[in-house]
């Protein structure tokens, strides 16, 4: 019969213990911890999302509230995007957005899932103006079918 070896605290010598912590909105991470130090290390992230992202910047343009904005993406997925730009949008908006991408071109409908003040804004922080990120999740019976085919092979592609 095989014996179980069970991981010890380099730090104490005690058996460490595992446990997921949420890391995000759509990952967990997985934790070694010593319940006797607190000594702990990150194992792994696990990726809960049904598509992987695939950080990319491309410009995008949209309107909203009868202006015209830009921004620039800051990931795509099959299933959506994340974009930066100047505006904060509302949880819930329907939103279509023009990506340009390696000499293609997206009109993209889809609805704000997440939006947040970026972590960072672009630029060396002097006088720049505020910078929110969002989500978009695309709205799939609202696109066309050759875009959307064009979409998730350029997707696939990258």
């Amino acid at each position: 019969m095989a014996r179980r070896i069970i991981p010890r605290c380099p730090e104490c010598g005690q058996p460490l213990q595992r446990q997921v912590r949420p890391s995000g909105p759509s990952s967990v991470t997985l934790f070694t911890i010593c319940t006797r130090c607190g000594d702990t290390s990150a194992d792994a992230v696990i990726e809960r999302r049904a598509y992987p992202r695939t950080a990319t910047q491309a410009p995008i343009r949209f309107n909203f509230d009868r202006k015209t904005h830009f921004g620039h993406t800051l990931d795509l997925s099959e299933n959506g995007l994340a974009f930066r730009c100047e505006v904060p949008l509302p949880k819930g908006l329907t939103l279509t957005v023009e990506l340009e991408a390696e000499e293609s071109r997206f009109l993209l409908t889809g609805t704000v899932v997440w939006s947040q003040p970026a972590a960072q804004a672009d630029g060396d922080g002097n006088g720049s103006a505020a910078q929110y990120d969002m989500g978009l999740m695309l709205l799939w019976e609202r696109i066309d079918p050759k875009t959307q085919e064009a979409y998730r092979n350029f997707v696939r592609g990258l």
